[in-house]
């Protein structure tokens, strides 16, 4: 079970940034130092992913856990999410019209989804009102 939750989630890293790298950063202007950065984030969650769910350490320490998968979570959703508007803009470019709509879309809505999570996690955990 846990093997299939790696992949999925693994590839919910590697695919958006992999679309964003090719479209977006790999350009001749950018410099190759900068290309290799961009990925040192997808790198360390990705090896974090395969350390807490694989290797069973997330259920010995829940607290790392949880924050962990915050931060996957706020790293992982804006990207996701602006890579699911921008490839839904892509056929629009066949035709002639621009894709820059998507594009400002999927950054807006990936924007709001961060700052949301960062709501979540600095803010609103202590924030519980307990009716019951």
């Amino acid at each position: 079970m846990s093997q299939k939750l790696i992949i999925i989630l693994i590839l919910a890293i590697l695919v958006p940034d992999t679309y964003i790298y090719k479209m977006f950063v790999a350009r001749p202007e950018i410099s190759p130092s900068l290309k290799v950065a961009f990925f040192i984030p997808t790198l360390l969650l990705a090896g974090g992913l395969v350390y807490l769910l694989w290797a069973g350490r997330g259920s010995s320490n829940p607290q790392l856990f949880g924050w962990f998968m915050m931060l996957y979570f706020f790293l992982t959703l804006p990207k996701l999410i602006f890579f699911i508007f921008s490839v839904i803009g892509l056929p629009f470019t066949y035709i002639g019209v621009s894709a820059t709509p998507f594009h400002f879309v999927g950054i807006l809505l990936g924007a709001c989804v961060a700052v949301i999570i960062a709501y979540g996690m600095l803010i609103g955990k202590t924030r519980f009102d307990v009716k019951r």
